[in-house]
């Protein structure tokens, strides 16, 4: 119990070096994701002997467990941000900037700011979605 107090606590410094590697790791990954969702549509194929289109089941596995993972390092993002200090704005007029590493006030912060948005980019819809329309057109299409 105890050190789950600690670590929900804990504030990051925006200025470590771990914050700074976390950041173009965290950047790169967003990079490969976007490349991630557009395999999912090279999914559907067409048959060209017997004229039909169906679906490579082991890409679009390959694509779902990919897109997943991806999504997973999102949430730790997510993670790592509520518990990320933040620069106060009205100390940035005199330089540096003063490091504001109120557990309370910086989650407030994030919670007002950006969490929705984040949150609302880790819905898995790729892999629902295609997952849904799957099924709907095995139902209404004969398989070839």
């Amino acid at each position: 119990m105890n050190f789950w107090r600690r670590l929900r606590n804990k504030i990051l410094d925006l200025r470590d070096p771990f914050f700074r590697r976390w950041k173009l790791i965290f950047a790169f990954t967003c990079s490969i994701a976007i490349s991630v969702d557009l395999l999912f549509f090279y999914i559907p194929e067409i048959n060209e002997k017997e004229k039909c289109l169906h679906f490579d089941e082991a890409f679009q596995i390959t694509a779902c467990v990919l897109r997943s993972i991806f999504d997973l390092i999102y949430v730790l993002r997510i993670i790592i941000q509520l518990h990320t200090g933040f620069i106060d704005t009205s100390s940035r007029a005199y330089g540096r900037g003063e490091l504001i590493a109120d557990s309370e006030a910086a989650r407030k912060r994030y919670l007002s700011g950006y969490f929705v948005i984040d949150n609302v980019s880790i819905i898995p819809l790729p892999q629902v979605s295609f997952l849904f329309r799957v099924a709907h057109f095995q139902l209404e299409i004969l398989n070839c």
